[in-house]
């Protein structure tokens, strides 16, 4: 069913402010009427007012595009909160979603409170050579935990290796660990996985240590790579939030370089962030850093010796 919609002009006719009377409505104030909104039969043409048509083409052409650019601006682009905006334009970091992850958040925070040896990001690279040979020995103790020669750690075999590092953690820390770096969710850890696994429970065994000069895990030259990727984390996160933003990596490579920025210098850290954001929410945490930079450093999942 249609309507059809007339105006009634002010007065009871279609007589102009200047008093003289005329023919056109869209001369003279109107009104709407409400009792003139009649059903429009298709079957009967001479139920259609000639004002019908003109009233359509002005909805159409003015209301319309304006209900759609509110919808656009509702859907599309909303305003993003200015509590959830860091004061140099990068998203807030997001609420851990796990006890887990805010065991490591913590964990994070308080080594940043005790700050960094190394003082640039030249100072990292110049350091890779000597991450590479640790971190390519520790495949001498993945393989002795890869007790069925899968090519990777399960579950039970996970457990057993934390027992022999003497990790005390529960069954569930043991199952949240396993689950947050068994990142394609094949029921198997990885070599590199392997290697962001061992730096986690490295920095979550801190606390645990009575003494800080002791080794934490029986490994005493694979801690101290992981304690360089800890430190490199540090002073990434100049804000010392736990994350890194675009603009911290921005002002870490900018800094290495001599003569001031340039706009290679800014294409390498958008690079380098984008490698490190796996979800993309603009912010790296300290597991989606060790991730890229195992591959920063050549480690992957075929590596092999």
């Amino acid at each position: 069913m249609k309507l059809r919609i007339t105006f009634q002009p002010k007065g009871g006719n279609w007589e102009g402010e200047r008093g003289g009377s005329s023919t056109n409505p869209g001369d003279n104030p109107c009104i709407l009427d409400p009792e003139s909104i009649q059903p429009i039969s298709p079957l009967n043409p001479s139920s259609h007012s000639s004002h019908f048509l003109p009233f359509c083409i002005f909805n159409l052409c003015f209301y319309k595009p304006l209900i759609s650019l509110l919808f656009l601006r509702l859907r599309i682009a909303p305003v993003v909160p200015d509590f959830m905006i860091m004061g140099d334009g990068s998203p807030k970091p997001s609420a851990p979603t796990s006890k887990l992850e805010a065991q490591i958040l913590d964990a994070v925070l308080k080594r940043e409170s005790k700050g960094t040896s190394i003082k640039s990001f030249t100072k990292i690279i110049l350091k890779f050579p000597k991450i590479v040979e640790s971190l390519r020995r520790c495949k001498v103790i993945f393989e002795q935990f890869d007790e069925d020669n899968s090519g990777a750690i399960d579950l039970t075999e996970l457990k057993h290796c934390l027992d022999k590092l003497q990790a005390n953690f529960t069954n569930e820390e043991i199952n949240d660990i396993f689950t947050t770096c068994d990142l394609n969710d094949d029921m198997g850890i990885s070599f590199n996985e392997f290697i962001v696994l061992l730096c986690l429970v490295y920095l979550l065994k801190e606390d645990s240590a009575a003494d800080q000069s002791k080794s934490r895990l029986g490994i005493p030259d694979l801690e101290a790579t992981f304690e360089t990727l800890v430190e490199s984390f540090v002073l990434l996160d100049s804000n010392k939030d736990g994350h890194v933003s675009k603009s911290e990596m921005v002002l870490a490579i900018e800094e290495t370089t001599s003569g001031g920025p340039s706009d290679s210098d800014g294409q390498i850290a958008m690079q380098r962030f984008e490698e490190m954001d796996w979800d993309n929410n603009g912010m790296v945490n300290f597991k989606e850093f060790l991730f890229a930079f195992t591959r920063w450093v050549g480690i992957g999942d075929d590596e092999d010796d």
